[in-house]
């Protein structure tokens, strides 16, 4: 088992200098042997998402993730975690995707992510999806899904039934 455990520090560069905001540390413990744990920012840096694979991922391919998203109020000099309650429907999202995918738009006020570099036999149900969030406050709230591909996606649309 591979365990990596990464500290990120955030800083305020004013013009007398480097302030410290904060710092707040990650772990991930995987059977997939990953020498960093990957990570987004936003343009503007005021937010910063890392996806960590749980200990139980065992393939290059795996649902078992979890995204841990956090806000950087510069102005207060504050990092605040962002709640995101649609787990569920991110990790049918990323299931079987490479774990250093690049189908991610992160911004500082939504979130996009597709699954179109998944193999299309082990795509979620063989659909590929882009589903689009949007960060409200502190809270991550779902938007809608497109579908990427004519396959038949009925078996992945009920699933998300409100």
């Amino acid at each position: 088992m591979t365990e990596v455990s990464q500290t990120f520090y955030v800083f305020n560069d004013l013009p007398n200098g480097l302030v410290a905001i904060g710092q707040f540390s990650v772990s991930s413990a995987s059977y997939i042997p990953l020498p960093r744990i990957p990570f987004l920012t936003s343009p503007q840096l005021t937010k910063i998402g890392i996806t960590i694979l749980s200990a139980a991922a065992t393939r290059t391919f795996n649902p078992n993730v979890s995204l841990i998203l956090k806000n950087i109020e510069f102005s207060a000099g504050t990092i605040s975690d962002i709640i995101f309650n649609e787990i569920e429907r991110f990790r049918a999202t990323v299931a079987n995707m490479p774990p250093y995918n690049n189908d991610v738009y992160f911004g500082d006020n939504h979130f996009i992510i597709r699954n179109s570099s998944a193999s299309p036999l082990v795509a979620y149900n063989g659909v590929f999806v882009e589903s689009a969030y949007q960060m409200v406050g502190n809270e991550l709230i779902f938007l809608r899904d497109r579908y990427l591909n004519s396959m038949d996606f009925a078996n992945y649309r009920k699933t998300w039934v409100d």
